[in-house]
């Protein structure tokens, strides 16, 4: 930005800034971003374009959406696990501690998908409202961050809780069971990545210059 600014004060016009961005290796989206972020005028000075303060409501709306998504993945895998306990059961293990401590679990795994799945829904929804208002804004670098930030938090519960998994199962799990969990783990994470690539791609495509 500071040396887009300086161009513009020297009197360099935007289309040799373009071409010095993206000989300097900016992408052509980057580097519309960066001119667009000064007014277009003769003047001996660079006017940057006022954008609104809006950090603080659209980090809440991103991590509220992020956090709810998780608590919604995190119950439908503690439902999915304890539903298989029940409907395949371990006859090796007390039956009725089993049954008792996957019904506590499925009550806990239920309460959580209640109250975070309208969360996940309704602040998506709001999301989706204000980036329509706010189509022509710059690049929301913000939503990219906290999208990436969101997939590797995902990617480190699935992992984990693959691991748990693997582990339950070398210790002589019923097969069929051990193998719908993994199954399930790898549908989470499958799904997580395929949304967070979906957005990424949805950001960057909002943004693309008119004559791209």
């Amino acid at each position: 930005r500071d040396a887009v600014a300086h161009g513009l004060e020297q009197g360099v016009s935007r289309d040799r800034l373009r071409a010095l961005l993206q000989q300097g290796g900016w992408s052509q989206a980057e580097t519309e971003e960066a001119l667009g972020q000064f007014v277009e005028a003769d003047a001996p000075v660079a006017v940057p374009v006022r954008t609104p303060v809006t950090f603080a409501k659209e980090s809440y709306l991103y991590l509220m959406q992020i956090v709810s998504y998780l608590v919604v993945t995190i119950a439908f895998l503690v439902l999915w696990f304890q539903y298989l306990n029940i409907w395949l059961p371990d006859l090796g293990e007390g039956l009725s501690y089993q049954l008792q401590s996957s019904r506590s679990l499925i009550r806990a795994g239920l309460s959580m998908l209640v109250v975070a799945l309208p969360v996940f829904l309704l602040v998506s929804r709001f999301i989706r409202k204000l980036e329509a208002q706010a189509a022509d804004a710059p690049r929301n670098a913000l939503k990219q961050g906290i999208l990436y930030f969101g997939a590797f938090a995902a990617s480190i519960a699935a992992c984990v809780t693959l691991i748990v998994t693997v582990f339950t199962g070398l210790e002589g799990e019923a097969t069929g069971r051990f193998l719908l969990k993994v199954f399930a783990v790898l549908l989470v994470c499958g799904l997580t990545g395929w949304i967070a690539r979906l957005e990424l791609r949805t950001e960057q495509a909002r943004h693309k210059p008119a004559n791209a």
